[in-house]
Parts: C-alpha cells; sequence; structure tokens
C-alpha cells in the first residue's frame, strides 16, 4: 500500500510538473503574440477613450485630461481636469478649477471655463449650471434660455427642452431662429 501512495504522489508529482509547464508555454506564446503587437498610439496614459467621429479621443496623464489625434499628437493640451468627448458635434466641455466651458477640435476655448455645470452642444446649444440653476447658451457662450431653472434637459429635434421651475416640470421653446443643425 505505502509502494501504491509513493507511485501515486510520484505521478501526480509528475503531471503538476507537466500542467506548470504547458501552462508555462502558453504563457510565453500570448506573450510573444502580445509583444508583436503594432501599437498605433504607444502605452503611456492613465486613462483614455475611444475617438469620436472627428478624430480626436480624451486621453489623461498625470492627472491632467486633453485630447489627441490618430497619429498620437496632443491636439487640445493635457491641462484639464475633466473632460467629455466630442460625441455630439464641434465642440467638448472641459473642466478646469470646478468650473466648465468649450473646446473645440483644434484646441481653442471656444466658451471658457465659467459655468458650474455643463453639457453637449446640440442643435448649436448646451444646457449649463451657473450656481444651482441651469438653461442653455449658444455657441458664442451668451444665454437663450435663461439660467433660472432647477433643472433643464436636453433639447428635441423641435427645440423644446423640459424645465423645473419652482418644484413643477414644463416645456420651454427655444427661438427657431436660435436652433441650428450642429
Amino acid at each position: 500500500m505505502k509502494r501504491r501512495t509513493g507511485q501515486m504522489a510520484h505521478a501526480l508529482r509528475i503531471g503538476a510538473a507537466l500542467l506548470l509547464f504547458a501552462a508555462s508555454s502558453f504563457a510565453r506564446a500570448e506573450e510573444a503574440r502580445c509583444a508583436a503587437i503594432s501599437w498605433a498610439i504607444a502605452p503611456r496614459y492613465e486613462s483614455a477613450w475611444d475617438f469620436a467621429d472627428n478624430g480626436l479621443a480624451a486621453v489623461a496623464a498625470n492627472g491632467k485630461w486633453g485630447y489627441v489625434d490618430e497619429q498620437g499628437r496632443e491636439v487640445v493640451p493635457l491641462r484639464y481636469d475633466t473632460v467629455a468627448n466630442f460625441f455630439f458635434g464641434d465642440l467638448a466641455p472641459v473642466e478646469a478649477d470646478g468650473k466648465w466651458g468649450y473646446v473645440d477640435a483644434q484646441g481653442k476655448e471656444i466658451v471658457p471655463p465659467r459655468h458650474d455645470g455643463a453639457g453637449h452642444f446640440r442643435r448649436g446649444m448646451a444646457n449649463v449650471m451657473k450656481g444651482e440653476k441651469w438653461g442653455y447658451i449658444d455657441k458664442k457662450g451668451e444665454e437663450v434660455i435663461p439660467i433660472c431653472f432647477e433643472r433643464i434637459q436636453e433639447l428635441n429635434a423641435n427645440g423644446l427642452t423640459a424645465a423645473k421651475k419652482d418644484g413643477k416640470w414644463g416645456f420651454v421653446r427655444v427661438p427657431p431662429s436660435s436652433l441650428s443643425e450642429s
């Protein structure tokens, strides 16, 4: 019985060694395949988002955000605390020192950071917050819907938005002359 137990233990050790060897060989093969990857942009960011349709991706390094193009060139310097992607057009919300503004795809601050909250531009306008109140601005940063609502939703295609004032919800219509396609 002792001899049989010893043989089984020996067989188990050999099996375990073969298993470790196979796993090690598999890991080396995986590592070799990963080493063969041709990086479009070498890994150097703490965080990165997908590229938007305009060819820019939000990236972060050293706690600051900005945008790079598909060649890895820094188009918008990494100087913002938070950013959003260019999902809905040609301007993206950016935050610096607790205030929100907007940059274009060339890195120019179109609306300087001065709002307490910011949504995406749609139909040429974005919802923004100052203090605890919300409204809408145009791409020049000028108010289109006064910043006086407790909450305001996204615009629909016809320029209507749900807005909350004095605890009640209603709908505000944006002047048609203020609406744009982008």
